[in-house]
This record gives structure tokens, C-alpha cells and sequence, in this order.
């Protein structure tokens, strides 16, 4: 009996040491499940520019002077119309963005204090896509290849003296942005 006793007092022992001891279970349990995460695609912003057209509008008449204008001596009175055309790219589930016109570098130079700032309003075609009101509007995809145009009007006063003869009023510069919101 004794042979049988320190059998198992060995297969104790051997049992407790593995069981306290940092090898761990040499035993391999594993599972693995591949899922597929599916196609992710990213949406598009982007901005379009047409030409630009700028008219003068003087005495009652209207004329084109998009490629003239330096030539231009304006006077008291005078209306300058930019058409800003842009057609917005906006490609996406749920996309969402700001359009905006700043033109506050469009009147520079000595007469900047005289003329003021600038008058702002769009149009789009079809029509009614967005409030004529000056910006910046808020956008989605109905807007997408829609075309945009923004009409800037300068006004030269009538109430310009001769004291502002000869002065100069320089070219600025007008820009469409188009923001992700």
C-alpha cells in the first residue's frame, strides 16, 4: 500500500505545481469569424467657376466691359455689376455645407471709404435654390451641378466731388468658398 501511497502523493504534487505555476493550460482554445465591413465611399466638395461678366450701367444704358474695364473712366453715378457664376459639386449621402461669396476685397485702393461695401445677392437656376438674400446659405446635394451666380453691384455716388478726380479704383478680388458643415 505504500507503493500506491506515494504514487499519489507524486500525481498530487505534479498536479498542484502545474496548477500554481505561470506556464498556464497547455490546452489551445481559439475561434476566429471574419466579417465584412462593407464599402465605405467618401463624398465630394467642390466649386466650379464660370467666366465672369462685368456690365456698367450708365445714363440709362447697359454695356459689357468684362475685358474693357481698365480702360473705364468711371464717373459719378456709375453701376458696375459682377455675375459671379459656380456651380457646386456636392456628392454624398447626407452631405452638408456652407456657400459663400466674400467680396471684401473687392473694392480696394483710394476709393474703397468712397464707395462702401458692395451690394450682394444670387441667383440660381432652376430658380429659387437658394434665398436672394446675401449669404452665407446653407447647402445640400439639391444644389449638386445647380448653377449659382452671384451678382455683386459697386456704385460710385452721385454725391462724388472733384476732389476724387483721377483717383483710381483698383481691382480686388471676389471668391466663392464652399465649406463641409
Amino acid at each position: 500500500m505504500r507503493a500506491y501511497a506515494i504514487r499519489g502523493l507524486v500525481a498530487v504534487a505534479f498536479v498542484v505545481v502545474l496548477l500554481s505555476s505561470s506556464l498556464g493550460s497547455t490546452a489551445l482554445w481559439s475561434a476566429q469569424a471574419s466579417m465584412s465591413s462593407g464599402q465605405v465611399t467618401s463624398g465630394q466638395l467642390d466649386l466650379t467657376q464660370d467666366p465672369m461678366t462685368i456690365t456698367l450701367s450708365r445714363e440709362g444704358t447697359t454695356r459689357d466691359v468684362s475685358t474693357t474695364l481698365c480702360h473705364e473712366a468711371l464717373r459719378p453715378g456709375d453701376v458696375l455689376t459682377y455675375r459671379v457664376p459656380v456651380t457646386p459639386v456636392l456628392e454624398g449621402t447626407h452631405l452638408e455645407a456652407t456657400l459663400a461669396l466674400d467680396v471684401s476685397g473687392l473694392v480696394v485702393g483710394p476709393l474703397r471709404d468712397v464707395v462702401g461695401s458692395p451690394s450682394v445677392s444670387v441667383e440660381t437656376r432652376p430658380q429659387g435654390l437658394l434665398p436672394a438674400a446675401p449669404g452665407p446659405w446653407h447647402v445640400t446635394p439639391a444644389l449638386h451641378d445647380k448653377l449659382v451666380t452671384g451678382i455683386v453691384t459697386v456704385t460710385i455716388p452721385e454725391s462724388l466731388g472733384g476732389e476724387h478726380q483721377g483717383r483710381t479704383l483698383e481691382p480686388g478680388t471676389i471668391r466663392w468658398t464652399l465649406t463641409q458643415a
